[in-house]
């Protein structure tokens, strides 16, 4: 699998995502303008081509919070419409490879 992936670290989602051009001028910048400061964990990508395969975003207490709970609903919203798999995991001080492995192939499988 780690042939298979290049894996890139706090990633900007308006680097992988744009919004769509057929919108206004204005409305296409207040689109962007929503995503424009906001990253994610990391982006999985096809080692061949560079495309994005998935999004892994860890979860740590604070996203219990409010102001957090809105941003990662509109990151999930955002990577759902462009067609982007995204794999939540809980913030730990371990993972185990095996285990992110058939997560992110029941990803791909998905998708």
């Amino acid at each position: 699998m780690a042939s298979n992936y290049q894996i890139f670290a706090k990633v900007g989602l308006a680097d992988i995502v744009r919004p769509v051009r057929n919108q206004s001028q204005s409305g296409w910048q207040s689109a962007f303008n929503r995503i424009a400061g906001k990253h994610v964990d990391f982006v999985l990508c096809d080692a061949s081509r560079l495309n994005v395969v998935a999004v892994i975003e860890l979860d740590d207490k604070t996203h219990k919070r409010f102001d957090r709970e809105v941003r990662d609903t509109l990151v999930d919203s955002v990577l759902a419409d462009a067609g982007i798999p995204t794999l939540r995991i809980s913030a730990r001080q371990s993972y185990s490879p095996i285990w992110i492995q058939e997560h992110v192939q029941n990803l791909s499988r998905a998708s």
